[in-house]
């Protein structure tokens, strides 16, 4: 869910030993709208941006370079239970979106000082559902979901993405900015050790782009274990809506339509707790 984007840096980060880039003198904006031309589009550029952050804090022991890493404790992270948040989000951005290319227009790499502007379009196929349930007043939710992972296998060693934050930063009536925390680890299959890891920030920006396309504008910044940046990584993507919004009623055994009626009565939002949500559970739309 959203991960591509942020996933392509993480692949990178731990693949490559040795720092690659090479000053090009290229004006960073025509490059990002070059970017835009390639990805089958030619929107503006966007100003102002949230910026990802100077340094994270450093990984967990679990998490560090040697230590041997329990898949089967690692997996229980994902059934852990978040908080029950809601973020509303407008009707533009909800449905059922698909996305299968993404546009790399400028690299830098923190170690050399390096910078790369080449612009490089690649395969980054990716399908999501935005839009849980909608309110008595009409609005649209998404549920903030977090704490879930992927587990890649591969010949010698098990590559692990684990999501351990999703954020909605800004909510305007054209632009949507959500931020993801992960960690990547690459692990020995024979002895359980981690050999390589990357903690990465994403900072996502989304503006539709036309009737049932979005913009996706990605600044994904690559940090080591102990929380200094290493890589930088600006992309841009288009994603097509293929339906438009429905309502998740189920997931993973939760009732969606209770929990969303019991966060709109903590939240004073109890006039807008759609008709029949609040059924069993002693809730008032009040």
């Amino acid at each position: 869910m959203r991960l591509i984007l942020l996933k392509l840096l993480v692949l990178f980060v731990l693949l490559s030993s040795q720092s690659y880039l090479a000053y090009a003198g290229t004006d960073l904006d025509s490059r990002e709208s070059a970017a835009s031309s390639s990805s089958g589009n030619g929107a503006g550029v966007l100003k102002g941006q949230i910026t990802n952050q100077d340094r994270l804090s450093p990984l967990g022991a679990e998490f560090r370079v040697g230590a041997r890493l329990d898949l089967a404790g690692i997996k229980k992270l994902q059934a852990l239970t978040p908080d029950n948040n809601w973020d509303r989000i407008p009707d533009w951005f909800a449905g059922d979106w698909k996305q299968e290319t993404s546009t790399s227009y400028y690299r830098y790499d923190y170690c050399s000082g390096g910078q790369d502007f080449g612009v490089d379009t690649g395969l980054a196929l990716s399908k999501e559902h935005r839009g849980w349930q909608r309110d008595n007043a009409g609005n649209i939710w998404e549920y903030s979901y977090r704490n879930y992972i992927g587990v890649t296998e591969c010949e010698d060693i098990w590559a692990i993405s684990y999501v351990k934050d999703t954020e909605l930063l800004l909510s305007a009536g054209d632009r949507i900015v959500m931020r993801f925390l992960a960690v990547s680890v690459h692990v020995d299959k024979e002895s359980r050790q981690i050999l390589r890891n990357a903690q990465t920030e994403s900072i996502q920006t989304y503006t539709p782009a036309g009737p049932g396309i979005v913009k996706v504008n990605a600044s994904v910044k690559a940090f080591d274990q102990m929380g200094n940046p290493m890589l930088l990584n600006k992309l841009i993507a288009y994603e097509r809506c293929l339906k438009p919004f429905r309502p998740i009623d189920s997931y993973r055994g939760k009732n969606m339509r209770v929990l969303f009626a019991e966060y709109l009565q903590s939240h004073g939002l109890g006039k807008l707790i759609p008709a029949g949500a609040n059924q069993g559970r002693g809730l008032s739309r009040k």
